[in-house]
C-alpha cells in the first residue's frame, strides 16, 4: 500500500510507492569513459587562463597562482548568478566565524503592486575537486576529500563576511540530469543577499519545534533514528548518515552532525576530516549500487541571522536524479518515490569499500 509521508523539517509531503519501482524504465545511456586530462576543459591543469583569476588554491609545490601545480582550486564563476561590488569582497585580514547582523536591503519599486526586485548581490564561485578530469568525489582518497571540504569551509568563512551576504549555498551537480555542464568534478558556492524560502522555512520549523518541545529538532531526530536503526546508513563520532523518513528521491541521503553546528563554516578540523571520509563513502556506495546516477549534493547552512545561531543545524543532502519529476510532482509539489527509505541502508551497505 502506498504511503503518504510528511517531511518534518520542511512540511513537504511525499508518496512512497514501492510498486512503481517495477515500471519499465528507459535504458540509461552507457557511461562514457572520461580521459584523465581534457585539453578542451577549462578546469584541467594548463588551462588556468580559461577561468577568472583564482581566489584560493592548495599548492604544495610552491607554484604560482593560475598555473599548474594546484591540488584544489577556487575561482569566481565565469558566468555568475550573483556579484559583489569590488569594495565588498572579503579579504583574509580578519575572519569572523560568527555571522554579523546583515544590512537591510531595500527592494526596488516597479509599476506593479505585486512585483518587487533588487540587485542580485552576492558571489558565485567554483571549487575544482582535483586536477584529474575523470576522478569524481566518490573516488577521491581521504586526504584529497578532506582538502576539498576544507576549501569549501574556507571560502564559506570568507564570504559570510561580505556586508550584504545573508545566505551561502554550497552544492555539487553531478551529471547532466543534475544540471552539470562541465564534466570535470567541481563544487559551486553561491552567496546571496536574500534568504531562500526553503532555508527560512527550515529555520522557522526548527525554531518552532524547539520552543514547543524544549529540545532541538535534530537532537530528537537523531535519537529516534539511532534507536530505531531502520534508516541509518552509516555513522562516525561526529556525523550520522541516514535515509530520511520522507525522501523526495530514491536513495536520498542526509548527513547530520551529532552536535548543534548552525553554520558549515564553524566545523572544526577533525569534523571536516570525518565528514569528508563519510561523504566520499556514501557517494561511492551510491555509485556502486545504483549505477552511478546523476545527483545533486547540497550543504544546507544556516542563514546569517541570530535566530539561526540558536536554532539551525547544518546538514548535507544528497539528491539522486534517477527519476524525473512528472506532471503530478510539478503540479502539486508532492514527489512520488518508488523506494522506501527503510530499504536504502541494506541496499547501500552491500556496496564494496572505496
Amino acid at each position: 500500500m502506498p504511503d503518504f509521508r510528511q517531511n518534518p523539517l520542511t512540511g513537504q509531503w511525499v508518496i512512497i510507492a514501492p510498486e512503481r519501482d517495477q515500471r519499465p524504465q528507459p535504458a540509461r545511456a552507457a557511461l562514457e569513459s572520461l580521459p584523465n586530462f581534457d585539453n578542451a576543459c577549462p578546469f584541467c591543469p594548463g588551462n588556468e587562463r580559461e577561468t577568472p583569476p583564482e581566489l584560493f588554491a592548495y599548492r604544495f609545490d610552491h607554484s604560482q597562482p593560475d598555473t599548474p601545480g594546484w591540488t584544489v582550486r577556487c575561482f569566481p564563476n565565469k558566468f555568475p548568478a550573483t556579484k559583489l561590488d569590488a569594495k565588498e569582497v572579503p579579504t583574509p585580514d580578519s575572519i569572523a566565524f560568527a555571522p554579523k547582523n546583515p544590512t537591510i536591503v531595500q527592494l526596488g519599486k516597479t509599476d506593479s503592486k505585486l512585483c518587487e526586485h533588487q540587485p542580485a548581490t552576492g558571489q558565485h564561485e567554483v571549487v575544482v575537486d582535483s586536477p584529474a578530469h575523470d576522478v569524481p568525489f566518490a573516488a577521491q582518497g581521504d586526504r584529497q576529500a578532506a582538502l576539498i571540504i576544507e576549501t569549501l569551509r574556507h571560502r564559506s568563512r570568507m564570504l559570510i563576511q561580505a556586508r550584504d551576504v545573508k545566505y551561502i549555498s554550497i552544492f555539487k551537480n553531478h551529471g547532466r540530469a543534475a544540471g552539470a555542464t562541465i564534466d570535470h568534478p567541481h563544487f559551486q558556492i553561491l552567496a546571496t543577499a536574500i534568504v531562500p524560502p526553503v532555508a527560512n522555512n527550515m529555520l522557522l520549523r526548527q525554531e518552532s519545534f524547539a520552543k514547543e518541545n524544549g529540545r532541538a529538532f535534530f537532537d530528537v531526530l537523531l535519537e529516534e533514528e539511532l534507536e530505531l536503526n531502520r534508516r541509518v546508513i552509516a555513522a562516525n563520532d561526529e556525523f550520522v548518515a541516514l535515509s530520511p523518513f520522507a525522501p523526495q528521491a530514491p536513495c536520498e541521503m542526509w548527513i547530520v552532525p551529532r552536535e548543534p553546528v548552525p553554520f558549515f563554516g564553524e566545523l572544526g578540523d577533525e569534523p571536516v576530516r570525518l565528514l569528508a571520509t563519510l561523504l566520499r563513502d556514501l557517494l561511492h556506495r551510491l555509485q556502486s549500487r545504483r549505477g552511478d546516477p546523476d545527483y545533486n549534493l547540497v550543504i544546507h547552512s544556516g542563514p546569517r541571522t541570530l535566530r539561526a545561531q540558536d536554532h539551525f543545524r547544518m546538514f548535507i543532502q544528497v539528491f539522486p536524479r534517477s527519476t524525473a519529476p512528472g506532471g503530478f510532482e510539478l503540479g502539486s509539489n508532492t514527489f512520488i518515490n518508488p523506494i522506501a527509505p527503510e530499504d536504502v541502508p541494506n541496499l547501500l551497505r552491500a556496496a564494496s569499500e572505496p
